[in-house]
């Protein structure tokens, strides 16, 4: 009888491991970054596109933000961003606003992928312009020869944030900024 007990314990137990991991519950995080990066690299190819224009300045994109959606950059996990930068003779750069959409968290782990080389200069509008440093930054993606900047940047919900974009040489940067934990196979 103890053994057919022991037996059944033990049976219930595998059972409740392979639940867990075959639903996600222990999933490496590493395993997880790298499918998103393979999810966006198909974004990047297949879209859907949004196109923005970047403002000038900081308070110009925020004024405008409100106002017009073509400077506003939103948590719309699968969609990538074509912004177009300001031509300023000798390089190209601008101003978009980004509100991030997680919910139920106050602060959540964003992923900004952009095509070029370029890492933005983040600022907090609603921290007193607080520059937010990424907790992880590269210029390479295994998954995916298209992305050429990847960052990890803990964003608040409700918070406004001002992406400056500066570069020699690029007059259009696109890009997209799911959250880390988005399901990236739910379209």
């Amino acid at each position: 009888m103890s053994y057919k007990i022991s037996s059944f314990v033990f049976s219930i137990l595998t059972l409740f491991t392979i639940t867990l991991v075959l639903s996600g519950c222990g999933t490496d995080p590493e395993a997880v970054i790298e499918s998103q990066d393979y999810h966006v690299c198909e974004h990047f190819t297949d879209g859907p596109f949004s196109d923005v224009t970047a403002a000038e300045t900081q308070s110009d994109a925020i004024a405008r933000a409100d106002s017009t959606p073509g400077f506003v950059i939103q948590h719309l996990p699968h969609t990538v961003y074509r912004v177009a930068l300001n031509d300023r003779n000798d390089h190209f750069d601008g101003y978009v606003v980004f509100y991030p959409t997680a919910t139920e968290v106050d602060t959540h782990d964003y992923v900004i992928y952009m095509d070029k080389s370029v890492a933005p200069v983040i600022y907090d509008v609603s921290d007193s312009n607080r520059v937010i440093t990424p907790e992880m930054e590269t210029t390479t993606v295994a998954e995916c020869h298209l992305i050429r900047y990847k960052a990890i940047v803990e964003f608040t919900t409700g918070h406004e944030y001002a992406l400056y974009l500066n570069s020699d040489t690029n007059e259009q940067i696109s890009m997209i900024i799911p959250a880390l934990e988005d399901d990236v196979h739910d379209h």
